[in-house]
């Protein structure tokens, strides 16, 4: 027998709600009422409607699972044993065959009364049994049961879908701080490896650099000194700048290393008064060795912005995972741009940071909140940079925002708490490059 049903574009069946509205709001229950016998179902009709029941009628059994295979199917069937194309029992055992998570409440209703019958329809899938002829006292108490028992069945699964999100949430912070530790003994290590071996540098290019200069002043002084030979001429040219550029790599090295430590420790600390711009300043620091030669990043900050109470080393995580994740957008364009601003709104702070990379594309927007879920290739992300940093901004008392800017490119905007309120003392829109 070839039977109805509703299934999704992949194949895969949906199961059907069970009056869900009922439940959260208290509208009437919907009953199905499978009956080929009109008086019969009449009369159904009629108990049910009069104890406020939402009443579904069908005359054949085909008709009753077509209605159990609805999104929006009843909570409740009331559905007779002989029926024609279908029969009540064959209607159960193929809904439970489809729907073996969820189900409605099914009451199968025949003359038969043999305990053999009982069985068969209980084995079959049936939560309940009522035998003709019945009274309407006896029919609205086993409707009350199903009732009841949709309540319960709707109250557990609303409750595991808590505790499924529940435990996700605790999964994703227990790999984050686990990341989080092991990046803190790796930045302590490091700290200590590299360390050392710069302050070497360091020391001894410092004092090249002063021997240095006595040496070209003796030089200078010798008449047998070739100044016309070209080499001798690059050598005292050049080593000062070479020497320069050293301590420049020297102190970028123990600038990284330092970030590194304060990125790893973010949790650390308490909540403390700050200026978003030092916070942000520090970012964008952490921030330079990933950001390409052809790419500009404009900051667009105004100077009297007021203080926020946060954890500064959180929300510096917040500015440095949207950057991070703004330059991976880009990718390795011939062109790049960051525009990161700042306002006030609401008497909140709002901060934007738009890229001009590709954007978001629509069917990935709804979904990129969502822990675990990334669309980089497999070892390239975790998929939980992005609900971290919401999680960071909600406990803040923010929030966090994604969308497709009108011009191309994504925007990320959230939102701070002030730690007071905000009086305008200056111009909005001063431009400030890092």
């Amino acid at each position: 027998m070839n039977l109805p049903c509703h299934r999704s574009s992949t194949g895969r069946i949906h199961s059907p709600v069970l009056n869900k509205t009922y439940y959260r709001t208290g509208l009437p229950m919907r009953v199905l009422i499978a009956e080929d016998d009109s008086v019969s179902r009449t009369v159904l009709e009629a108990i049910l409607k009069k104890n406020n029941y939402s009443v579904l009628v069908t005359e054949n059994g085909v008709e009753a699972f077509e209605a159990l295979c609805q999104p929006d199917a009843p909570a409740i069937a009331i559905l007779d044993w002989m029926m024609p194309r279908m029969t009540g029992l064959e209607v159960v055992q193929q809904i439970r065959l489809e729907y073996r998570e969820r189900s409605p409440y099914i009451i199968m209703l025949t003359s038969r009364k043999d305990a053999q019958s009982l069985v068969q329809a209980l084995g079959s899938g049936a939560d309940d049994y009522l035998a003709k002829p019945y009274g309407p006292e006896e029919l609205l108490a086993r409707i009350r049961v199903g009732e009841r028992m949709v309540q319960m069945q709707n109250a557990l699964a609303d409750h595991a879908r808590e505790m499924e999100a529940l435990a996700e949430a605790r999964a994703k912070q227990l790999i984050h701080a686990d990341r989080m530790a092991t990046l803190g003994v790796l930045s302590a290590s490091m700290a200590h490896e590299i360390n050392n071996p710069v302050t070497f540098i360091s020391g001894n290019t410092q004092t090249l650099q002063r021997a240095w200069t006595i040496l070209t002043e003796n030089l200078k002084n010798r008449k047998a000194l070739p100044q016309d030979d070209p080499q001798i001429s690059f050598i005292l040219e050049e080593t000062p700048a070479m020497l320069e550029g050293i301590l420049k790599g020297v102190n970028r090295i123990t600038q990284i290393v330092k970030g590194l430590k304060l990125y790893a420790h973010k949790g650390a600390g308490e909540k403390t008064i700050c200026f978003i711009q030092d916070i942000l300043k520090n970012a964008l620091e952490f921030c330079q060795n990933i950001i390409q030669p052809h790419m500009e990043i404009h900051v667009d900050v105004p100077e009297d912005l007021p203080e926020v109470f946060v954890h500064p080393q959180q929300i510096e995580q917040v500015f440095i995972n949207l950057i991070t994740n703004a330059v991976h957008a880009m990718g390795k364009s011939h062109s790049g741009e960051i525009r990161i601003m700042a306002s006030i709104r609401e008497n909140r702070m709002r901060i934007e940071i738009k890229d001009k990379g590709p954007g978001i594309p629509a069917d990935v927007l709804p979904k990129i909140f969502q822990p675990f879920f990334t669309t980089k290739k497999a070892g390239d992300g975790t998929g939980l940079g992005l609900a971290i940093i919401k999680d960071i901004l909600e406990e803040h008392g923010g929030d966090l925002h994604a969308a497709n800017a009108v011009e191309g490119g994504a925007v990320f905007t959230f939102h701070l708490p002030l730690n007071q309120p905000y009086v305008q003392t200056g111009p909005l829109h001063l431009r400030r490059k890092p």
